[in-house]
């Protein structure tokens, strides 16, 4: 059985990074809850407060969720994001939202799995840009959590 997705613990992350940077290495800087590492390799933003910018490629956040967490990375390799949020909409309705965005913007979803307790959604475009949707419920009156994944490699 699949277990749910627990919302990113953002403040966690932040914490271990900004204790590793003190010891030397990465530049890190902190703007309102957004904290941002830069190394010789590439970059990292964490927050918990989501901007439209952020969504990847330009995904509408459903409304009436809210931001979990927001993490996005590039590097030589290529860029990608990571948002979650929380819903009282449905996971069905929840997935067939992002479904209807993912095929609106190109996407040609290859995979779709459901259990119990989660949904699962994964989409590539003709563009080489991959994105998922991970959407579970714990409970029948527990918020509904989504995560969207999205990733376009330089390779």
């Amino acid at each position: 059985m699949m277990r749910s997705i627990k919302p990113i613990n953002i403040f966690a992350a932040i914490s271990l990074v900004i204790g590793l940077a003190a010891c030397g290495g990465p530049d890190v800087s902190k703007d309102g809850d957004e904290v941002s590492i830069e190394t010789e390799k590439g970059s990292m933003k964490v927050s918990e407060t989501l901007k439209p910018e952020q969504m990847p490629f330009g995904f509408a956040v459903l409304p009436g969720a809210t931001s979990k967490g927001v993490m996005s990375t590039k590097n030589e390799d290529g860029e990608s994001q990571i948002v979650t949020l929380e819903t009282d909409k449905s996971m069905e309705d929840t997935a067939e939202f992002y479904k209807k965005e993912a095929e609106a913007k190109g996407f040609k979803i290859e995979s779709e799995t459901s259990v119990d307790n989660g949904k699962m959604i994964i989409g590539k475009s003709d563009r080489g840009e991959d994105i998922s949707f991970v959407i579970s419920k714990e409970t029948s009156d527990a918020a509904t959590q989504i995560l969207i994944m999205g990733g376009k490699n330089k390779k």
